[in-house]
């Protein structure tokens, strides 16, 4: 029959199978999340290695945007 010595250590098994359940749910969710992470950083590396086009601004001594400077005064303010 069920004795308390049976009850308790069927009470430790499961918990002990239970808890093993879940650290590998865990250790999944962890993975997947640093997978997404790594393919969201990646695709925004690509992303922000295109190049674009400056002029540079000899009155403000900076690189500015095709479209111009934002100066009055800058000579490519056009």
């Amino acid at each position: 029959m069920f004795t308390i010595t049976k009850l308790f250590w069927l009470f430790i098994i499961l918990l002990a199978v239970w808890n093993l359940f879940r650290i590998i749910e865990k250790r999944q969710a962890l993975k997947d999340r640093n997978d997404d992470y790594s393919n969201k950083e990646s695709s925004k590396s690509d992303a922000e290695s295109e190049p674009i086009a400056a002029i540079y601004c000899a009155t403000c001594a900076t690189f500015a945007a095709v479209e111009g400077c934002d100066r009055t005064d800058c000579g490519i303010a056009d």
